[in-house]
């Protein structure tokens, strides 16, 4: 008796979890980023933004900093694991460099890794206060 109520409390928990995954405005996520850039002279324009049940796809943004263009990103990619929801992976692509990283919303950090060939986004990066180390570009918020 007491099991089956815990494996129904456990049901209702995974669908709690499930259901707030899927159901989270992701767009409204972005628009903060977006918001949060626009306080380093950085303005996205012209993205063409498709949400799907666990990913926000943004696709040819144009980037400006201090009024100048300086980067067309071809796809920004934010995934979200129903098993890890405080954890969001980036996948970006820009200029024929790909570059994977992660939000993790518990530590408020912002992770790439394996960037030491992506000189585009890793300028990008710098102007943004990322602290670089090894190949690893860090933000903390």
């Amino acid at each position: 008796m007491i099991v089956k109520k815990g494996l129904i409390y456990l049901l209702y928990f995974v669908i709690f979890i499930f259901s707030l995954v899927i159901f989270i405005p992701k767009i409204n996520i972005y628009y903060y980023f977006e918001n949060q850039l626009t306080k380093y002279e950085v303005i996205l324009s012209n993205e063409n933004i498709k949400e799907q049940l666990t990913t926000l796809n943004i696709g040819n943004i144009e980037v400006y900093f201090k009024n100048s263009k300086v980067a067309l990103i071809n796809k920004i990619e934010f995934n979200y694991d129903i098993l890890s929801p405080l954890n969001i992976e980036i996948n970006i692509v820009i200029e024929n460099e790909i570059v994977n990283g992660k939000i993790d919303l518990l530590s408020k950090r912002i992770i790439f890794e394996n960037m030491i060939q992506a000189d585009k986004l890793g300028t990008i990066l710098s102007h943004l206060n990322f602290s670089y180390k090894n190949g690893v570009y860090l933000y903390e918020y």
